[in-house]
């Protein structure tokens, strides 16, 4: 992997658990032997993850991507590099709190953002992606793709300025397409096209980052759907209203830039962000940044150490890489709670047809500056009473009583699959009848399993190999209907 030159004999003293998320964790952290007391995000794979290739391999990748790129408003890598204990990514570190955490927050309490403070977040994240969009670096090349741009990978800092972060999932925009048909990113910020097997490209970045400005704008996004299926047939069909029919105050010119990015025909939407980015220069006042941080200051707890590390602890991590002296009053991001994997969409199916869609999502980062809550115990869901039995149709199962083992909780060690199936499926899942669907979420170990979907008024079966993860929610979505 690549190695940035500088002292090795340099090292970090953990100060603190900052936060985790599906892949790593992440550490405050401060360098050893330098006066200036400098201190850093220190992300690393979780242990119990180090043995996946590809996970290490995503790691490495936003490390090399991440290394590349400097801007105000992507978080700044200080040093990268691997040791024993497997590669690690030090960050700046910035006190804040994610946008999606601050828009929860104030969700929470009946309230929206600001507008002047939310133009700023939309002017600061349209200006690193555009960076992004169009950094050639020192070979060339045709820009990088963040591929997961979202309010989770959004840092407001308490000064109120904006940073990109989390370049796990992007890749250089001139490398083909990720093999097997996945597809990466989180539920209601995909782009229509990604589910018919269009390769992630500027124009799907777009439509994500217009996703995210409606959520900071007027606090909801651009569909609804009170379950994945639902919103995935809002994002693939439904017409979006405009921001200025959600909040009246968005400016009417802002609000027609914004529905052009989330139209569902790609070929309308705007190649770039120039317009939007024009727009910005003209009509957002840097003053709404004190706004933000106000904001932010008032409706969320300081952030910082979420469990402090035991005294006299100190890592032998050697730092690959001479720091960077900072260039603003708050060195630049990182709070990085990680949303790595965000989600993973698998196309696979017993014949190979793309009629079956499996998404990963990583369990949400948890938040920092707040003491980590024990785990409830996992609670077995009492079985619900079987329904009168009625024939069998196409669209409708008849309905038994099943020896499905869903779980209202799973184990903290375990996984669950969810299933979607239209119109229904007969269901076993490695061998052991469950019953028809829908069901609740299934408990079930970490590894490969083998999912049979059966309807037999279509005359449809298929077979499907899905891997569990501990932790993480994998949903397959299938359509028994398209052959």
């Amino acid at each position: 992997m690549p190695r940035v030159p500088g002292s090795s004999g340099s090292r970090f003293e953990v100060l603190g658990h900052l936060g985790s998320g599906g892949m790593g964790d992440v550490s405050l952290a401060r360098v050893v032997g330098d006066a200036s007391g400098q201190q850093v995000a220190l992300k690393r794979i979780r242990a119990d993850r180090r043995d996946h290739p590809e996970l290490v391999a995503q790691f490495e990748r936003e490390m090399a991507l991440g290394a590349a790129l400097s801007h105000p408003h992507i978080v700044r890598v200080v040093a990268y590099g691997s040791d024993a204990q497997g590669p690690f990514l030090a960050l700046e570190y910035v006190p804040g709190h994610s946008a999606h955490r601050l828009l929860k927050a104030l969700a929470e309490r009946g309230r929206q953002l600001p507008l002047e403070a939310g133009l700023c977040i939309v002017r600061d994240v349209a200006e690193a992606l555009h960076y992004a969009h169009h950094f050639r670096g020192a070979k060339g090349g045709a820009g990088i793709l963040h591929r997961d741009v979202s309010p989770d990978n959004v840092l407001v800092a308490l000064d109120g300025h904006t940073r990109l972060m989390d370049f796990g999932l992007a890749k250089a925009a001139d490398v083909t397409a990720t093999t097997g048909g996945v597809i990466r990113g989180k539920h209601g910020y995909l782009a229509p096209e990604l589910f018919e097997g269009h390769p992630a490209d500027a124009l799907t970045d777009l439509f994500a980052f217009g996703v995210t400005a409606y959520r900071v704008l007027c606090g909801v996004l651009p569909f609804h759907g009170t379950t994945e299926a639902e919103l995935l047939h809002a994002v693939l069909h439904a017409e979006r209203p405009a921001p200025r029919a959600l909040r009246p105050q968005v400016p009417e010119a802002l609000s027609a830039l914004l529905v052009g990015l989330v139209d569902r025909r790609r070929e309308r939407r705007p190649q770039e962000l120039t317009a939007l980015l024009s727009w910005c220069a003209q009509h957002v006042d840097p003053k709404g940044r004190a706004a933000l941080g106000g904001v932010l200051r008032e409706v969320l707890p300081p952030p910082g150490v979420v469990e402090p590390a035991a005294p006299g602890r100190v890592s032998t991590r050697p730092l690959i890489g001479k720091p960077r002296r900072a260039r603003w009053p708050l060195a630049l991001a990182a709070l990085v709670t990680l949303v790595a994997l965000g989600a993973t969409v698998a196309l696979r199916t017993e014949q190979g047809a793309p009629d079956a869609v499996a998404v990963r999502a990583a369990p949400a980062p948890a938040p920092v500056a707040v003491a980590p809550v024990s785990p409830a115990p996992a609670v077995e869901a009492p079985v619900a009473p079987a329904p009168e039995r009625r024939p069998a149709s196409r669209h409708e199962p008849a309905r038994r009583s099943a020896t499905a083992r869903p779980m209202g909780a799973a184990p903290a060690e375990r996984g669950t699959l969810r299933l979607l199936v239209n119109p229904w499926a007969e269901v076993r899942v490695d061998g052991e009848v469950l019953g028809p669907t829908p069901l609740p979420p299934i408990a079930l170990s970490p590894g490969r399993h083998t999912v049979v979907l059966s309807n037999d008024s279509l005359s449809a079966r298929r077979t499907l190999q899905v891997s569990i993860h501990p932790g993480d929610e994998t949903v397959l979505r299938v359509d028994l209907e398209q052959h």
